[in-house]
């Protein structure tokens, strides 16, 4: 299946600026990045947000914001995910990774700041997405709000 250029927008730069914002919530921990998320329907109307860990350890942004939208009683096939990294492909806790509840919850689109930095696992959520036919885009310009909420893991003592 080949994908047209995605089109980007005023829309897509708020809510991706929302998510890195977000990102910057998150306590920090030795073991997963800080990340913010953002949910929207398939028209770019926020539907959820989340950030790493705002249910407690072990819980992904894409994965809260995904809860809260099942907890509202909200479908959200047709929408769009909204992160500041690439979705997870994988997770060393075994859980199940954000690329495969996004695929489940049927998005059709997503749009993220920064590639996984191979310091977990290796980012292969860009084109596991990809492969499942959901439009796909990394939009440059949030990198720096992520790295700052990673500082942590990022920077070298």
């Amino acid at each position: 299946m080949t994908l047209s250029a995605p089109e980007i927008n005023a829309l897509d730069q708020k809510h991706l600026a929302l998510a890195a914002k977000l990102g910057l919530e998150c306590p920090a921990s030795k073991g997963s990045f800080s990340v913010g998320a953002v949910l929207t329907d398939g028209e770019g109307q926020e539907i959820a947000t989340g950030y790493t860990r705002e249910f407690g350890y072990g819980w992904h942004a894409e994965q809260v914001a995904l809860e809260k939208a099942a907890r509202d009683g909200i479908n959200p096939a047709g929408g769009w995910m909204y992160s500041s990294l690439e979705p997870c492909g994988n997770r060393l806790s075994g859980n199940l990774p954000c690329t495969q509840r996004i695929i489940d919850a049927k998005l059709s689109r997503v749009i993220y700041a920064e590639k996984e930095p191979p310091i977990f696992v290796t980012g292969v959520g860009h084109d596991v997405l990809r492969e499942q036919g959901l439009e796909v885009v990394q939009l440059e310009g949030f990198e720096d709000v992520f790295r700052k909420a990673n500082r942590h893991l990022l920077e070298k003592p």
